[in-house]
């Protein structure tokens, strides 16, 4: 079983996004009748101005560097343990929500520039990733890597390296790397995800249209976030307007406890039937003073 959702959950992804990148680079290829190539340092996105980046473009980026800071800090520890479930996490952020979200930009035929950009980060990424993984998947990586390379520039990866295993592992670019954006993204897919949840809960699937999302928070910064990326959440909740508050009672949303059982009963035994009587009669004056405090 646990091979079977390691296949399911992580190789089959990350596969099917390194084939989707395959597609769509044959198909950009076709449509402008011009050869694509990349090279592992971003060079055609460089030459725009960082604000003019598409927004989930530097969110995919930040995240490799990040990931190659925390790989490099992990594998000099030799904490082998730590790594593969990051990993296999930042495929899923990859798949589940880079690619996803971005796929109508891999199929505009009216910006190509746009296109070339998409393409030219999910290569770099991709690329990233086989080096990062190249130790724990060897031939997979290879195999992946043994075809990108067809489309990299000769002054890339270390001059088209004969095969990923003769690569040092990569280093992380700081620069790139943008806290603030990261924040705004896991903002954005904590909303989706409560929506879907709440879709769910009511069996409403997502191919009937909703007329409005509110989104609650206590912090008008994390709402203001989660506004810059509105089309997204709109589109993938399959509704017409987000409506943003931090007014709780004009929506009759209240606060409530809920203790870790398990936790809670080891701890104290013959008094955790009063203690989580307790706990559930908080009211929601009482759990704001606690969140505050």
């Amino acid at each position: 079983d646990g091979v079977f959702d390691l296949l399911k959950e992580v190789f089959l992804p990350w596969f099917n996004a390194y084939r989707y990148f395959v597609q769509n680079v044959i198909q950009a290829q076709t449509y402008e009748n011009q050869v694509l190539q990349f090279d592992d340092k971003l060079s055609r996105l460089s030459k725009l101005p960082m604000e003019k980046w598409n927004v989930m473009d530097r969110w995919i980026i930040s995240s490799v560097q990040s990931l190659v800071a925390w790989f490099e800090q992990e594998m000099t520890a030799y904490r082998l343990y730590t790594v593969t479930p990051r990993l296999v996490r930042f495929v899923s952020q990859l798949t589940n929500w880079y690619v996803r979200l971005n796929r109508r930009r891999f199929k505009n035929d009216k910006d190509y520039a746009d296109v070339c950009h998409a393409l030219e980060v999910l290569f770099y990424v991709l690329c990233t990733l086989c080096r990062l993984m190249a130790p724990f998947t060897p031939f997979l990586t290879e195999y992946m890597y043994q075809n990108l390379k067809s489309i990299l520039k000769l002054d890339g990866l270390d001059s088209k390296a004969e095969s990923i295993h003769y690569l040092m592992l990569p280093k992380p670019n700081k620069s790139l790397v943008d806290l603030r954006v990261e924040e705004t993204v896991a903002g954005m897919q904590s909303v989706i995800e409560l929506g879907r949840l709440a879709r769910d809960r009511r069996a409403i699937p997502t191919k009937f249209p909703l007329t409005e999302i509110i989104v609650l928070h206590s912090d008008p910064k994390f709402l203001e976030e989660v506004r810059t990326l509105e089309k997204y959440i709109l589109e993938e909740l399959n509704v017409r307007t987000m409506t943003l508050s931090s007014d709780k009672k004009k929506y009759n949303v209240h606060l409530k406890a809920e203790p870790n059982h398990r936790v809670l009963g080891a701890q104290y035994k013959a008094e955790f039937k009063d203690i989580l009587k307790a706990i559930k009669a908080l009211g929601d004056v009482e759990l704001e003073d606690c969140l505050k405090n």
